[in-house]
């Protein structure tokens, strides 16, 4: 054989071993997959006749307020397992407290090193035995080993939505992904969004959507590519009644990156990305709520940087269909600071056909 075809040889073998180490390693979801539901075997449907309260929140992997993490940034790696075990007790408070029907959560480990290889859902559940919860989750950060120093181990990231109803269906739509190299993209999350659906007493079905959209843009469509996604889903809803939150990772449309830092101002910079869903459907916080006086009040964001001391910005949001009356909406600042880089945001709605 020609020297020549040994190197094609040689490199064909290398080729053929990366691709067994990332089969071996990674997470490959389909493009439309059905996820388990748990539901208690009394689980009562969604009554007709009575508002409700949904709340999304980014819980951080339960990591607490003590660190700045090397994605923002700082030279800290993981949480201590004493920072962990009071943050979870703190999302169970802020929980039992405002007691949602429907709850939506972001960033919730299982199987990761990062935080002592726990299920956080299962251990989060325990920690609130009388709120009889109805549950679907779907990871979308899940890989064996992430060969980087800052992780140097494996990691399970979920999307976890709770329901005090029954939950009919749960289905995980995968959105495109960040980077689009072939080797490093599936040691990444593959952000997805978890569509759960809830059957009413009068026949119809509630949606509720979970999302954690890409952060990281670099230059590519990434972050409008995810936003079209999510649009072709909220259409499929037709006439039905539907909630999509989650953290977006993007500024409200009128927003400005100005005054935040030049680290900050390089991620969010882009703050027309969500004017198509702004212009199509409800949107808490709305703009007019943004455009207050002091919309500081719907800050959902309190990055872990240096020299950052208070909630800068709105990065969660939660979208309804036109049909649905939006009698309350609010975001839990109050006692909440210390618990995650992001605060719980909280709307009392009323669907159409109640």
């Amino acid at each position: 054989m020609k020297k020549s075809g040994w190197l094609f040889a040689g490199i064909g073998v290398l080729l053929a071993a990366f691709a067994a180490i990332i089969r071996a390693l990674a997470f490959f979801p389909k493009p439309r997959q059905i996820e388990d539901v748990f539901n208690w075997p009394d689980a009562p449907l969604l009554p007709s006749n009575r508002p409700f309260k949904v709340m999304t929140f980014n819980v951080q992997y339960m990591a607490g307020k003590n660190y700045i993490f090397y994605y923002d940034g700082g030279n800290d790696n993981r949480p201590s397992s004493e920072d962990i075990g009071k943050t979870i007790a703190e999302v169970a408070r802020i929980i039992q407290d405002e007691a949602p029907d429907v709850l939506l959560l972001q960033e919730v480990d299982e199987g990761s090193k990062r935080t002592d290889y726990e299920d956080q859902a299962a251990r989060l559940l325990e920690l609130m035995p009388g709120n009889r919860y109805n549950y679907a989750s779907t990871f979308y950060w899940k890989v064996k080993y992430v060969p980087i120093s800052q992780i140097n181990g494996r990691i399970g990231m979920k999307l976890l939505t709770l329901s005090k109803y029954r939950i009919e269906t749960a289905v995980r739509h995968q959105l495109t992904q960040y980077p689009p190299y072939y080797f490093w993209q599936h040691f990444m999350p593959k952000r997805a969004i978890l569509e759960t659906r809830l059957p009413v007493t009068d026949g119809s079905t509630f949606t509720a959507l979970n999302a954690h959209l890409e952060l990281f843009s670099f230059g590519t469509d990434v972050q409008q590519a995810q936003i079209r996604k999510v649009e072709e889903l909220l259409a499929e809803q037709g006439e039905g009644e539907w909630v999509f939150g989650g953290d977006f990772n993007l500024l409200p449309p009128t927003a400005s990156a100005a005054e935040l830092s030049e680290f900050e101002q390089g991620i969010y910079g882009e703050t027309a990305v969500l004017r198509s869903l702004y212009n199509k459907y409800q949107a808490v916080p709305s703009l007019q709520n943004i455009q207050q006086a002091d919309p500081s009040k719907w800050y959902t964001h309190f990055p872990n940087g240096e020299g950052e001391t208070r909630p800068n910005k709105t990065i969660d949001y939660l979208l309804l269909s036109n049909t649905t009356h939006i009698q309350n909406s609010y975001v839990r600042q109050h006692d909440t600071w210390h618990i995650s880089d992001h605060l719980p945001l909280i709307a009392e709605i009323q669907v159409n056909n109640q």
